[in-house]
Formats: structure tokens, C-alpha cells, sequence
């Protein structure tokens, strides 16, 4: 599959660049992010949360 068609379907919209490199990385960001969700679902909410009481 081409990094811009994963793109709309895990973003829901179009690519902001298409920067091939820019996209894949995001794109391996998100598909991590998806998958510890299914492990921890609260992991990315706390995370963000410790990190907003950091800054």
C-alpha cells in the first residue's frame, strides 16, 4: 500500500506533505500507537498526562 493511501485511512485525511520520509515516520508513530493501545489502552493517556504536568 502507498504511504499516502495508509496515511488517509489512519488520519482520516490528506497527506500535509509529501515528504516520503515525513510521511512513513509518522505513519510508523501511529501504527505504534495503535497497537500499545490495544495492549494498554490508557498508556498514551497517561503519558500525556505526566507530560502536561511537566511543562
Amino acid at each position: 500500500m502507498r504511504s499516502s493511501a495508509e496515511w488517509r485511512k489512519l488520519f482520516n485525511g490528506e497527506t500535509p506533505t509529501h515528504n516520503r520520509q515525513f510521511l512513513e515516520r509518522q505513519l510508523a508513530y501511529k501504527l505504534q500507537e495503535v497497537e500499545f493501545r490495544k495492549v494498554d489502552p490508557g498508556l498514551l493517556d497517561r503519558n500525556n498526562m505526566l507530560i502536561s504536568i511537566q511543562s
